[in-house]
């Protein structure tokens, strides 16, 4: 037996026979209501062969990301910048990824017009033991004061899998920077896929 069975059986009605009523053992009613448990049966069916299939989850951040070094970020509204007067900042930021399933990219969005050098990792960390694994690591392009670049990465294979013992963060990290380089964060996503 399938997920379904059909529970309602049309009787036809015989022209110049049969009197069509909303009442009784035959009327509309008694049929629609036999519908109407055929048509919730199916909808929980479905419902049963929906939750086996893998949903992707798209988890949009602006950057929040916490001082972690000497300088930290300077944050506006949606974006994270390094202070104008420094040549350097770092950050960290917690993220919420569901419980079970897979990370299939991390991108970043944002802009650096000078020479130094911005890093930017999705880090998993086990709770038991405080243990880190860099999960993908992006390594950020020089761009023209009008360019933003967009780097959609895959996780290092062996890293993708999501698991409840850990906890997953942003790092944000800028090095060698000039002090009248712009270098902007402007949004962080994750896909994933959900079972």
């Amino acid at each position: 037996m399938g997920l379904f069975t059909r529970t309602f059986s049309h009787k036809k009605w015989v022209d110049a026979v049969d009197r069509v009523t909303a009442g009784g053992d035959n009327g509309f009613n008694v049929r629609f209501q036999a519908l109407e448990v055929d048509l919730d049966n199916i909808a929980a069916a479905f419902d049963t062969v929906a939750s086996g299939l893998e949903r992707q989850a798209t988890i949009n951040l602006v950057p929040g990301l916490t001082q972690s070094g000497t300088n930290g970020w300077v944050h506006g509204l949606g974006t994270a910048s390094k202070a104008p007067s420094k040549g350097d900042a770092a950050g960290l930021q917690p993220v919420a990824l569901p419980a079970r399933g897979t990370i299939k990219t991390f991108r970043v969005l944002g802009q650096n017009t000078g020479n130094g050098t911005l890093k930017i990792e999705l880090i998993r960390q086990e709770f038991t033991t405080s243990s880190q694994v860099s999960v993908v690591t992006i390594t950020a392009p020089k761009t023209t004061s009008s360019q933003v670049f967009d780097l959609p990465r895959a996780p290092v294979a062996g890293t993708e899998g999501l698991d409840q013992k850990y906890s997953y963060f942003v790092s944000a990290t800028l090095s060698g920077a000039d002090p009248a380089d712009v270098v902007a964060l402007y949004g962080f996503q994750l896909i994933c896929l959900t079972s």
